[in-house]
């Protein structure tokens, strides 16, 4: 079935009053797996990599490292913007990506969301989870942060005890989804193989995916003219990314055929 008329009639399914609830909650679910980006969302403890590896999946640099910007979200937009949220709820909006220069002296920022037309945004939307000030509060972040994802990918420098009792925390919908990147290769000697395999023993059972990857190596690769791709495939990354990308096309494959099984129940005009 041709997917623009697919999704012309799950827009009308959902707009129906003569179509059960059911059915309706069922289609907007659908219509946004098949219209929205995927959602990514990126947690780990502080320095594990998570801004290099936004960076990385949004194609380019888009948040310097200094600056303490609070959770961060980006999606797609034709013009590059930057929206700050304040700690006293105030809502700063500046065109470009975000600045030192924007933000101002008073007042701590809780949330950025950036805007930027960046071809990979057209797949994903990404969200950088920020740290809370003790364990508790960051678990409950995490737990509401999994509530806003499809997808989540931890960070982790090792993966220890305390990164395996918070992610423990998490619904098992979100657990059995998620991946684990290593994103160091130090102690490793550079040798990619040996990270992976001892990081997979180390995770275990606790996420559907676990992989090792040189973030910073990566990162040189992406910003090369034209992009290296050898070295991004040896920095680990593009496992990742294919990974991301195939789960992606299976989920609109699974939302298709419930989008034409919905279609096909009820007496959709073409």
């Amino acid at each position: 079935m041709d997917q623009d008329l697919l999704i012309r009639q799950l827009d009308w399914l959902v707009k129906s009053e003569d179509v059960p609830a059911r059915d309706v909650n069922q289609a907007a679910k659908v219509f946004a797996a098949l219209t929205e980006p995927k959602r990514v969302t990126i947690m780990g403890p502080p320095g594990s990599g998570r801004l290099d590896l936004m960076s990385i999946l949004a194609g380019n640099r888009l948040v310097p490292s200094n600056l303490a910007l609070g959770t961060i979200r980006v999606t797609y937009g034709e013009v590059a913007q930057t929206r700050f949220t304040l700690e006293n709820g105030e809502v700063l909006p500046f065109k470009g990506l975000p600045e030192a220069r924007m933000i101002p002296n008073t007042g701590g920022v809780v949330q950025t969301i950036i805007n930027a037309p960046l071809p990979a945004l057209r797949k994903i939307s990404l969200m950088r989870l920020a740290e809370a000030n003790d364990l508790e509060s960051q678990i409950n972040a995490m737990t509401w942060a999994a509530g806003q994802s499809d997808t989540v990918i931890w960070c982790s420098a090792r993966y220890g005890k305390i990164e395996s009792k918070m992610w423990a925390h998490m619904p098992d919908q979100t657990r059995d989804n998620a991946f684990a990147l290593l994103t160091t290769l130090e102690g490793y000697d550079g040798n990619l193989q040996a990270a992976n395999a001892d990081f997979v023993a180390r995770v275990g059972d606790d996420f559907a995916y676990a992989m090792a990857a040189n973030l910073k190596a990566a990162l040189s690769a992406q910003v090369s003219t034209p992009i290296d791709a050898a070295a991004m495939r040896a920095s680990g990354i593009t496992k990742l990314i294919s990974t991301i990308l195939r789960e992606i096309e299976q989920g609109q494959d699974n939302a298709t055929a419930l989008a034409e099984i919905l279609v096909a129940r009820h007496s959709v005009p073409d």
